[in-house]
């Protein structure tokens, strides 16, 4: 990611983290249309479900300028998602689910550039998932 898109996915989020309960709804509502069949993985509290996914975007937006600090710790949610029943297919739909909730959070505000940049931090963070998922899964 260049210095440019990690400044523009710092920013919108820094907006969009102003109302977590309902970006997390948005972002639910819209994985569960794109794969139902996710919906089942889900079992608890989605408020509290909505929380955390906030919290793990929040920690991640804020430590993308240092992507060998934050790998391990991508790498370790990574693991966390396999005994959730979370496999490399799904990084698809979560990747589509979470760019329609962010444009519809921000609007006009979402910007193509911004959008670029989005899908940049996106493929940097779900490339280290299925990679440390896949390393996971061979014996």
């Amino acid at each position: 990611m260049t210095p440019a898109q990690i400044e523009l996915v710092q920013r919108s989020f820094a907006m969009i983290v102003r109302q977590p309960d309902e970006t997390a709804a948005l972002f639910y509502r819209r994985l569960f249309e794109i794969d139902p069949s996710r919906k089942a993985l889900f079992t608890g509290d989605m408020r509290r479900q909505g929380k955390m996914l906030m919290d793990t975007l929040n920690i991640i937006v804020n430590q993308l300028q240092t992507e060998s600090t934050i790998q391990p710790a991508i790498e370790a949610l990574a693991r966390r998602h396999i005994a959730y029943g979370v496999e490399v297919k799904d990084f698809t739909s979560v990747g589509t689910a979470l760019l329609w909730a962010i444009e519809a959070m921000l609007g006009a505000e979402f910007s193509i550039e911004m959008r670029k940049a989005w899908m940049a931090a996106y493929s940097f963070v779900a490339g280290i998932m299925r990679e440390a998922m896949r390393k996971a899964a061979t014996p």
